[in-house]
């Protein structure tokens, strides 16, 4: 297995994991960080994959991917939105950092 399969597969594992809590309802800055933090990661990971030429892998895997992570990114952040709203918790809904 080549180092771009066992990356991308780790990547795709990371998101699908958290992507099933999310769906649930369920969401915490921590998940939110980690989602952000591959999103990153597979943003670098495709350029990389360009500037080695390997222009069908970036396309076909790996941008479906990024895309994936974002969104479930934007949903995490979402959750996380409604669980300080539900709650009236002191959170900052943009850094998730206490506000009292």
């Amino acid at each position: 297995m080549r180092i771009e399969d066992v990356a991308g597969l780790s990547m795709t594992i990371t998101g699908v994991l958290i992507e099933s809590y999310v769906k649930e309802g369920y969401a915490d800055p921590t998940m939110y960080k980690a989602l952000k933090a591959v999103t990153e990661l597979a943003e670098r990971f495709v350029e990389l994959l360009r500037e080695q030429g390997d222009h069908e892998l970036a396309e076909d895997v790996i941008e479906g991917l990024v895309t994936g992570l974002q969104l479930t990114t934007m949903e995490a952040g979402e959750v996380i939105g409604r669980i300080i709203d539900e709650h009236k918790l002191p959170v900052d809904k943009s850094t998730f950092e206490r506000n009292d």
